[in-house]
Formats: structure tokens, C-alpha cells, sequence
């Protein structure tokens, strides 16, 4: 019998979940393999990703989360979906209509509950398709310490509005490490919480982008799978990043090898994973991680803007790139002492006037690599420019910058960093960026926030994320370093209080110092790789191969889920 159906699933504790379930319209079968997509946007938003489905012979079911469209019961920020989805992969399998098989796909909030799912170890589950989504938790919300206030309070009053302010109270809260609250959501670890990776028992492909809101426990996330996994998966899931990820509107910056600044590469992949064609049938030349290698819109051929696909992240040299007191950038380590009228810089940060975000890895407000030019002669904003590269410079891999810093009167303050690309026309394109709230500088190695000495030199880590991207010969690197990226980051007003205290007329004015000395080397590590271990792929042909596999018109069906993605 054909189903096309909405039900009312019961969970454990009696709530109910709105739930459709489509069968394959021109198929033989009474009974099929599932794939469900759990999500917080309705039926028709990201749960029509099942449907793609539907063609290959699955049935397709969307469900909403708890507290969300037509759902019951309140939403939990994640709390319940690893409950919610056992509970439903077991109702799946008891309808007259499952072969007892369950694939699960899911994109943003629902590829975070699809992880949420795979703590669970459902027996049933055969495979997963994850899209731009994160196993971390606390610093997904609150990335170096501070709060990344445009997105999660945007994206919760968009999707919760009715639920919103006591939503979001519970995550202010629950600012800072908590082996209680995010560690019962995490994938990763934290302070106190094991890693659980090895709870995953199939295989999984996942799909990131470089300027995606999760890039960076997206990729932390894949890398803790592939590599700590049952033994009978590890070593068998794909990752595939492209430039953008939830960040569509910078595709105009990689129009390389790229349709809108995606390729449907890992959305093809993903289907042969569900029909079991993955990993013992893999396309030629496709390993287990491809990813897009970015460089600069006027790049010669070579200098970045391809694909490449190699078995694991390719060998990298943390290199520092020293900053120095005549505002230059190099890698020749400072030897100016101490004492010396440029071994430091300072600049006052006010928590009411602070630097505008600019792009990165946003949703809710502009994103991508847009030029910083109007933030960088801001008597708050320092700034290290190394000399024209006379070759390119690759980079693949995570970025972290080790500061020496000190405030003048506070006991608490954010020093903020920017990874810049200065082009000869005078652009400065933004690449990545990151946070550090000097109260949480050890974040999960202590119970509770420190608070700051004034005068007293820090020595500070600022994670930038990761990227991959080659500055072309005639271009400069430069690196910002403030004290505020808002609306980005909430500001921070430099009393100490917790985010739950703020009061927008209750701030401290201070002075910043960053230290650049022969004591005091303030550096970022650039993880500097050989273009060689990075060879050319073209995803393109792979795509087009796949699709004739799969007896498809491979233009037709590669717009047609361009479109839909």
C-alpha cells in the first residue's frame, strides 16, 4: 500500500511529534528502507530533504522537533533529540510499511540532531548524511568564551519566537564549561565529559563549508569519527567542505569550479551511501576528504580556486607569523626588549562604540570573505601586514593565534583577531576570525570563570578555525587584532558579571595592550602546506560520472538539486 500520511508519534514521556511519511510513488514494494530528517523548520523547509529520496526507493519521512511547528512539548536546544530520535527510529520500524532499515539526513539543526540521534547507537540505523553541522556544543554557543549573540538569538526568536526568552535565559545561564547542560549534548568532550565518538557504528558522509557557522566543530566533529569510530566503520566515512556552506551569498568571490558555491558532490554521494555503494564502491579518484581550496578571485591557475580529494588532511608546518612593533608582520621572531617604546600597543576598547562585523562565518547577518577596509583605521583596531608575497602562500588546516596581552583597570575583557588578505587594488578580504573573553582565556580546564589582573601580562590562545586557502604572489597578509566583532559577539562591557547581568548603561572603558616583544611574541600559527600534497580534482567530471551511474540527465538533475539546496 502507498503511504502519504502525517501522524502524531508518541514519545517515552507521552509528547507527541508531528511526523509525515511519504512512500516512492511509482514503486512494486509494501515495505521499504526509511530516511528521516528531524528539524525544527517544518515539512515544507529542510525535512524535504528525505524526499530527494524517494527516487532510489526509500521512503521518506520529515518529522518536527519536540516544541516546533506542529509538534508538542517544549524545544530543549538539542537536550531531547537523542531521546526523541530512538523513540522514533523504533516506530519506524514497527510500521507495517519499514523493512526495518533507517538512513537519516539532516542539514544545520537537524544534521545537530541527526548527532544527537547517533549517541543513541540505534540499532536500526544503517547510515548518515550530515550536512553543515557540529558535535560541539558549548563553543558552538559561545565560541573563545563570548556569545555569539546575532546568530543564536536570531536564529532562536526566527524558529521559537513564542519560546524564545525563556530559551534563550537557559543558554545565558549556562554560560562557560558544564558538564551538566552542554556536556550531555556533546560529541566532542569538554571539561569532565569523555568523547563519544565511538558510539557510531555506520557510516557516515558529512559536508561542511569554510565559511559555515559550524566550520569548525563541523570539521572537529568528522575528524573525531573517522578516526575514534567502532573499529568496524572507522576509516569509512567521507567528508566533503566547499567554500561556503550556509554562507550562499559569498559564492560570488569562488566562481572556480564551483555552480553558486556548491557542488553536489557530497549530495551524491550521500544517496550511494544509502544504497550501500559506499565505501566498498568508491567514484574514481574520490578519497575521503575533498575539499575546495580557496585563494583570491584574481588568483592565477594553481594559486587555489580547485578541488582536491586526498585520504586525509595533507601534512601541515605551524609556522608562526610574528607581529612587531612598526605594525609589520613576518616570520622572523621579534627582538625588541621589553622596554622599548614599540615592544607593545595599546588602544582603548569602549563597549558601547564596538568594531562592526563585517562578514565570516554568519547567518543571520552578512557573511563571507567581505572587505574590512572601513574597520582598520579605527584608533581601536591593530594591525600587522607582512611584505608583498613574492610566491603563494598555502595554507590548510586550523588557525590559532598565541597573544600577550594585559588591560589597564578591568578584571575582564575580549581580544579579538581577523586573518586578512590585502590585495593590490587595496581590498582587504576577510578570511577567518576569533574571540577571546579574557574571564573564561583556560575555558574548560577550570570550574568558572578567572578573573583578569589589571597590568598583568596573558598569554592567550584565540582560535581562528580552520581554512584552506592560497594568498597569490602580490598580495600582503595582514592581521587585526581589536576587542569587540559585533554584532558577531555580544560586546563584551568589561565588568566580569555573567552575560544574564548585562545592562547595556552598565560598561567600563579600558586600555588593551597587546605585547610584541622578544619576551612577549605575539605570533599566529599559519599551517603552511606544499600545493603538491594538494593535487587538482575535478569534482565536476566525478559529479557528471555519478549521475550517469545513476541513469540521470546529469545537467538537468545537477540544477534541479542546485536549485533545491
Amino acid at each position: 500500500p502507498k503511504v502519504f500520511k502525517a501522524y502524531m508519534v508518541p514519545m517515552s514521556d507521552g509528547v507527541h511529534l508531528h511526523t509525515n511519511v511519504i512512500s516512492p510513488p511509482f514503486s512494486d514494494k509494501t515495505k521499504w528502507p526509511a530516511v528521516i530528517d528531524r528539524s525544527p523548520y517544518g515539512g515544507a523547509k529542510t525535512e524535504l530533504l528525505a524526499d530527494i529520496f524517494l527516487l532510489f526507493d526509500f521512503i521518506a519521512i520529515g518529522q518536527d522537533m519536540r516544541g516546533t511547528c506542529l509538534s508538542e512539548g517544549n524545544f530543549s536546544v538539542f537536550h531531547t533529540d537523542q531521546k526523541d530520535g530512538n523513540d522514533t527510529v523504533n516506530w519506524i520500524v514497527e510500521q507495517e510499511w519499514s523493512d526495518g532499515r533507517v538512513f537519516e539526513i539532516g542539514a544545520s539543526a537537524d544534521g545537530i540532531a541527526s548527532l544527537e540521534l547517533a549517541l543513541a547507537t540505534p540499532k536500526p540505523l544503517q547510515a548518515q548524511f550530515i550536512i553543515f553541522a557540529t558535535g560541539e556544543a558549548e563553543e558552538t554557543f559561545f565560541p573563545g568564551g563570548a556569545y555569539r549573540y546575532a546568530l543564536i538569538e536570531k536564529w532562536i526568536n526566527g524558529t521559537i519566537p513564542d519560546q524564545a526568552p525563556f530559551v534563550l535565559n537557559n543558554i545565558m545561564k549556562h554560560e562557560g564549561p558544564s558538564k551538566s547542560f552542554w556536556g550531555a549534548v556533546e560529541l566532542s568532550g569538554g571539561r569532565g565529559v569523555q568523547r563519544k565518538f565511538n558510539r557510531i557504528k555506520w557510516p557516515i558522509v558529512m559536508w561542511a563549508g569554510w565559511y559555515d557557522i559550524f566550520e569548525q566543530g563541523n570539521l572537529e566533529t568528522f575528524d573525531g569519527i573517522q578516526h575514534e569510530s567502532d573499529p568496524s566503520v572507522r576509516g569509512k566515512h567521507y567528508l566533503v567542505v566547499d567554500p561556503l556552506g550556509h554562507c550562499q551569498s559569498g559564492s560570488n568571490m569562488f566562481p572556480h569550479n564551483l555552480i553558486e558555491g556548491r557542488s553536489i558532490l557530497p549530495v551524491l554521494l550521500g544517496i550511494n551511501l544509502f544504497k550501500g555503494d559506499l565505501p566498498t564502491k568508491v567514484p574514481e579518484g574520490v578519497k575521503a576528504v575533498t575539499f575546495y581550496v580557496m585563494g583570491s578571485i584574481d588568483a592565477k591557475e594553481g594559486d587555489g580556486n580547485y578541488w582536491t580529494s586526498v585520504p586525509d588532511w595533507p601534512k601541515r608546518t605551524l609556522s608562526p607569523l610574528y607581529l612587531h612593533g612598526d605594525g609589520s608582520a613576518s616570520f622572523d621572531k621579534p627582538k625588541t626588549t621589553l622596554l622599548a617604546s614599540t615592544a607593545s600597543s595599546t588602544y582603548t576598547y569602549d563597549p558601547s562604540n564596538p568594531v562592526p562585523t563585517i562578514g565570516g562565518n554568519n547567518l543571520e547577518i552578512k557573511c563571507g570573505p567581505l572587505d574590512q577596509s572601513e574597520t582598520l583605521s579605527r584608533k581601536d583596531v591593530l594591525t600587522f601586514t607582512t611584505a608583498t608575497l613574492d610566491k603563494p602562500v598555502a595554507l590548510t588546516g586550523p588557525l590559532a593565534a598565541h597573544l600577550f596581552v594585559s588591560t589597564s583597570k578591568v578584571n575582564d575583557t575580549d581580544f579579538t583577531m581577523k586573518l586578512i588578505d590585502v590585495y593590490p587594488d587595496g581590498r582587504h578580504i576577510l578570511i577567518n576570525d576569533g574571540i577571546r573573553r579574557m574571564r573564561w582565556r583556560s575555558n574548560r580546564k577550570t570550574t568558572g570563570p578567572e578573573a583578569i589582573v589589571p597590568g598583568q601580562i596573558y598569554a592567550i590562545e584565540v582560535s581562528l578555525w580552520n581554512t584552506s586557502y592560497v594568498f597569490s604572489p602580490g598580495h600582503k597578509i595582514m592581521v587585526a587584532v581589536s576587542s569587540s566583532n559585533a554584532p558577531r559577539f555580544q560586546p563584551n562591557p568589561n565588568t566580569g558579571l555573567p552575560i544574564t547581568k548585562y545592562n547595556k548603561k552598565t560598561y567600563l572603558v579600558t586600555d588593551n595592550t597587546l605585547y610584541h616583544s622578544a619576551e612577549y611574541p605575539s605570533s599566529i600559527d599559519l599551517p603552511i602546506v606544499d600545493l603538491s600534497d594538494m593535487p587538482k580534482h575535478n569534482v565536476l567530471e566525478t559529479e557528471k560520472a555519478l549521475l550517469r551511474d545513476m541513469g540521470m540527465d546529469d545537467s538537468y538533475v545537477r540544477d534541479k538539486m542546485m536549485r533545491f539546496l
